[in-house]
């Protein structure tokens, strides 16, 4: 296998992200009172199996160049972003039940501030895996 599956997971689990993020953002702002819980448990599962997806297989892409590869300081950078996306996403899956049952004005302040920070590690995960992916970082 080379890069293809690896991409086109990532490219698919980009859609759901910014589908997500898009139904986030109209919370965030009122838009909407709460959020669909049938529409995003459904976004954050196939999100999360994107992950799971880009795990597995960017492991098979890098199994026979481990020695090579452990010794760059991106790779490590790299590993840190995928980690921080996983903790992220049970972060974001207790997060969600509350925006499922309140307006995102009615929220405890700490709760507001806990969603945009999600968010904002969201973006800086996958921007920053795919960065280093792309030679880029």
């Amino acid at each position: 296998m080379d890069t293809t599956l690896h991409l086109a997971i990532l490219v698919a689990t980009v859609c759901g992200i910014v589908w997500a993020d898009y139904l986030g953002w109209r919370y965030f702002r009122g838009e909407v009172v709460t959020l669909d819980r049938r529409v995003v448990s459904r976004l954050h599962t196939f999100v999360w199996f994107g992950l799971v997806g880009m795990v597995l297989s960017g492991a098979y892409l890098a199994y026979d160049r481990v020695a090579y590869l452990s010794g760059l300081p991106s790779f490590w950078l790299k590993m840190a972003f995928v980690l921080l996306l996983i903790v992220n996403s049970f972060v974001i899956h207790w997060l969600m039940q509350r925006a499922f049952e309140k307006p995102f004005a009615a929220l405890p302040r700490h709760e507001q501030f806990l969603l945009m920070l999600s968010g904002a590690a969201s973006t800086l995960g996958w921007v920053g895996a795919a960065l280093i992916g792309f030679g880029v970082l």
